[in-house]
C-alpha cells in the first residue's frame, strides 16, 4: 500500500529520484538554451548508470518518457506545487456527468500548471496490466500556445515505490494529449480533430506509435479531468489546503509562529524533507451529502445522467457561463431525489 504523501504523482515522482534534487536546484531557473541541454545530459548520465540499462529494449522510449515527466514536474514546481485532492464522491458524479458539448474557452486555471489527483482508477487500465490511471498534470499558457496540455499519469499498486527502485526495470508510464482551444472548440470537437492529426500522421517514432491503443482509456479519463476543471472554475467550489496526514506538531508549531518569509520557507522545507505537503482538498461537504445518503435497494432504481449547459447572460446576452447540472437519482417509488443541484460558473 502507498504511503499518503507517496499517493500523489509529484511527490512519488521526485521521492523515487533522488538524483534529481541537485540537478533541480542547480536548473530550475535556467530558461536558455544551453542550461536546458546541460540538464538534459546530466540527467541522461544517471539513466544510463541503471545496471540493467544495456539489457533494456525500450530505452530511448523510457529516457523519453522521463524527460517529458521531468518537464511538467519542473513547471509544477516553478507553479507553485499545487495538488487538487479530488474524493471518490465527487468523482463519481463527475462520472456521470456529460462533457461533449462543453466548450474549452469558458474553462477557467487557477494555476499555469498544476496536478489533479483522481485516486487510482481501477477501471483505467493503461498500456499494461498494472498501470492504473491516478491523476493529470495540467498546463495552459495562451501566450505561448492555444493548447490545453494533460499528461495522464499512471500508479502501480503493488510496487513499492523508494528511492532505490530501478526506474529502467520499473518505468514510470504516462500519456500525453493536447486539446485546442479556440472559438467554436468543445472538448468532443477538439478530441475528434486531434485524434485525426495522430491517425493521418506518419508514426515512425515509437511514443506515437503506442499512443492510438491508450486512446479510449484517455477520453474516458477527460471525463473526470474536464469535470475538475469545470469544478475548479465555479464560484461554487470548495477547496480546503491541509495536510493529508497529521504532521509532527513541533514543526507545525514552528512554522505557525515563523514571521520572515526565511524562517516559514525553511520550516516549510523540513516538513516537505519529511513527505508532508499540503494538499488543496475539493469538495468536503459533496463528500458528506454522497456519505448521508442511506443505502438499499430503495434507492437503487438508476442515476439521471448530469451535464454542463451553456448559457448566455448579461447585456444583450453577450457573455456565457456554465451550468452545472448534476446527476440526479431517479427512484420509480419517490420521485427523483434533491441529489440534483445547479452550480454556476
Amino acid at each position: 500500500m502507498l504511503k499518503e504523501n507517496l499517493k500523489y504523482h509529484p511527490n512519488r515522482f521526485i521521492y523515487c529520484r533522488p538524483f534529481l534534487k541537485d540537478i533541480i536546484k542547480k536548473y530550475k531557473n535556467v530558461d536558455s538554451d544551453d542550461g536546458l541541454t546541460e540538464d538534459y545530459n546530466e540527467r541522461i548520465d544517471f539513466y544510463e548508470s541503471y545496471p540493467s540499462v544495456k539489457t533494456s529494449n525500450d530505452l530511448d522510449e523510457i529516457i523519453e518518457n522521463e524527460d517529458k515527466l521531468y518537464f511538467y514536474y519542473i513547471e509544477y514546481l516553478k507553479n507553485g506545487q499545487n495538488i487538487f485532492h479530488f474524493p471518490n464522491a465527487l468523482l463519481n458524479l463527475f462520472n456521470k456527468t456529460d462533457v461533449d458539448n462543453v466548450y474549452l474557452k469558458y474553462l477557467h486555471f487557477p494555476f499555469k500548471q498544476f496536478y489533479i489527483y483522481l485516486g487510482t482508477q481501477k477501471d483505467l487500465l493503461i498500456f499494461d496490466k498494472d498501470y492504473f490511471v491516478d491523476g493529470a498534470y495540467i498546463r495552459y499558457e495562451p501566450e505561448i500556445e492555444p493548447y490545453l496540455k494533460i499528461l495522464l499519469t499512471t500508479v502501480q499498486p503493488n510496487l513499492e515505490y523508494n528511492p532505490e527502485l530501478n526506474i529502467i526495470e520499473n518505468p514510470d508510464k504516462s500519456y500525453e494529449f493536447d486539446l485546442l482551444i479556440d472559438e467554436n472548440a468543445t472538448v468532443g470537437s477538439s478530441i475528434e480533430n486531434e485524434f485525426k492529426i495522430y491517425e493521418e500522421a506518419d508514426l515512425d517514432n515509437v511514443i506515437e506509435k503506442k499512443f492510438i491503443p491508450g486512446f479510449p482509456i484517455f477520453k474516458e479519463s477527460l471525463r473526470l479531468i474536464i469535470n475538475a476543471l469545470c469544478y475548479l472554475s465555479s464560484e461554487h467550489k470548495e477547496v480546503d489546503s491541509r495536510y493529508p496526514s497529521n504532521p509532527p506538531d513541533s514543526l507545525i508549531d514552528k512554522l505557525s509562529k515563523s514571521k520572515s518569509i526565511k524562517d516559514i520557507q525553511r520550516n516549510q522545507s523540513k516538513l516537505e524533507s519529511q513527505g508532508y505537503t499540503k494538499i488543496l482538498f475539493c469538495g468536503d461537504s459533496i463528500k458528506k451529502e454522497c456519505e448521508s445518503i442511506p443505502s438499499g435497494k430503495e434507492l437503487s432504481t438508476h442515476w439521471r445522467r448530469g451535464h454542463w449547459r451553456n448559457q448566455v447572460y448579461g447585456e444583450n446576452f453577450l457573455q456565457h457561463k456554465l451550468i452545472w447540472i448534476k446527476p440526479t437519482i431517479v427512484r420509480k417509488d419517490k420521485g427523483e431525489s434533491s441529489h440534483g443541484h445547479i452550480y454556476d460558473i
